[in-house]
């Protein structure tokens, strides 16, 4: 929309509640977990935890969302700003090891990936689709 001001494009970009967020790199980009935390937050999400996936060089970002679909508007305001996919997982499907400080769920048939937030709405793993929202202003 050629009429959208930035600041109604920022206001936009807000989470209308709170979002707490684990942010994976799955690029190989040097950074790129850091420099997307800062985006987000600067937009009102918290961040807990990020670091660098377990599997790296993915072109599509995930957010993986483990409030079992109870927060839908957020989920499609992340998917919408990040360029990302959806995975939608069970409880079962997120696994806590006796004496670990993580929780781990798979990230494909061949890799689990680890949560080290005890707190959170939706783990995103980066991948380079999500470029141009970390490069805008």
């Amino acid at each position: 929309d050629p009429f959208t001001t930035q600041a109604d494009r920022k206001q936009a970009e807000k989470p209308q509640e709170t979002i707490r967020l684990e942010i994976k790199n799955g690029t190989f980009r040097t950074n790129f977990a850091a420099q997307a935390a800062a985006k987000l937050e600067e937009s009102g999400y918290e961040i807990t935890s990020l670091g660098n996936a377990t599997k790296r060089g993915f072109d599509q970002s995930a957010i993986y969302d483990l409030t079992g679909g109870k927060k839908p508007t957020e989920l499609a305001r992340l998917q919408r700003l990040l360029n990302a996919d959806i995975v939608s997982l069970s409880s079962s499907q997120i696994v806590s090891t006796t004496g670990s400080s993580y929780r781990t769920f798979p990230l494909d048939k061949d890799t689990t990936e680890k949560i080290y937030s005890t707190n959170i709405d939706f783990v995103l793993v980066l991948g380079d689709a999500s470029l141009a929202y970390v490069q805008s202003h």
